[in-house]
């Protein structure tokens, strides 16, 4: 608790302030636009918005995925003690895994969101972080309400294909802040995508398998034809689900949570700008001993 409102008072993010560059961290021309008005001021940005109101909406996006996996988490790794048939135990059911599964999904979602929100995940943890004085009231109320929100949202996805899509999307996004994010990452890194796979795989276990790894999924199924075709009646789930989740873990990264220089859309003296990547930064391969 300590480290998560000492962590929430110390946040460091890149805000430029350099005069030439704009909020989200690209440059834009100071002088005056094509229209014979100046780009300063506030016809250089997209919105009008304070730096901190900025960081706040960052924060409450990453209260929001954290929150909507930990709830979904929770959910599938809490089923009913009965299995499918009656008098069979669910394959999913104890103690240790739901223990588990709410512990080690606390750490891998605190390990990639602690730079970003927080990482209260919990109303009454930022309940005690404002009543201690560490934030605000109207902070503390965008948290609990966004928080709200996700958990609602988090438990209606324990269905159907969105399962594997979420699972993945989870182990996808952790793996991106906690070792790709120049911001995020941390020397601990792996041991939160190892968190995140234990305990999407300890969610997903009694629903698709949590597989959360289309070559995985294919190389079993293989095997596994050639006693039992049936195996790839339901393989399409196996692709579109974790394809689906990697995409939504990607783009909401690359538009809501990514640090300035990561981020796809800028807010420049032209409105919403798209970044465009060099053919040289898309086709290169990392040094050895790099990640990005």
């Amino acid at each position: 608790m300590m480290a998560i409102t000492q962590r929430l008072m110390e946040q460091k993010y890149d805000i430029q302030e350099d005069e030439n560059m704009d909020d989200y961290g690209s440059s834009y021309d100071s002088t005056t636009s094509k229209d014979g008005n100046s780009a300063n001021g506030d016809q250089r940005r997209c919105f009008s918005l304070t730096d901190q109101q900025k960081i706040l909406f960052r924060a409450l996006a990453g209260e929001l995925v954290g929150v909507c996996f930990y709830v979904f988490i929770g959910c599938m790794a809490t089923p009913h003690p009965e299995g499918v048939d009656p008098g069979t135990k669910h394959p999913g059911a104890g103690a240790i895994p739901v223990a588990l599964a709410h512990g080690l999904g606390l750490a891998f979602l605190s390990a990639a969101l602690l730079k970003i929100s927080g990482a209260h995940l919990n109303p009454v943890v930022t309940l005690g972080v404002v009543l201690c004085g560490e934030m605000g009231l109207g902070a503390g109320l965008a948290y609990v309400a966004t928080q709200t929100v996700a958990g609602v949202i988090g438990a209606s996805l324990c269905r159907g294909v969105l399962c594997e899509a979420v699972l993945t999307c989870a182990v996808v996004l952790t793996y991106i802040l906690a070792v790709v994010d120049p911001n995020t990452k941390s020397d601990r890194g792996p041991i939160a995508i190892g968190f995140s796979v234990v305990v999407c795989t300890l969610a997903g276990v009694a629903t698709t398998g949590g597989s959360m790894n289309p070559a995985r999924s294919f190389g079993s199924a293989v095997a596994v034809s050639a006693y039992n075709v049936d195996v790839w009646k339901f393989h399409y789930i196996y692709w579109a689900g974790p394809v689906f989740g990697a995409a939504i873990a990607v783009l909401f990264y690359r538009f809501v949570l990514a640090s300035p220089e990561k981020r796809l859309v800028v807010c420049g003296s032209n409105g919403y700008q798209f970044k465009t990547a060099k053919l040289s930064q898309m086709t290169s391969f990392p040094q050895s001993g790099q990640l990005n």
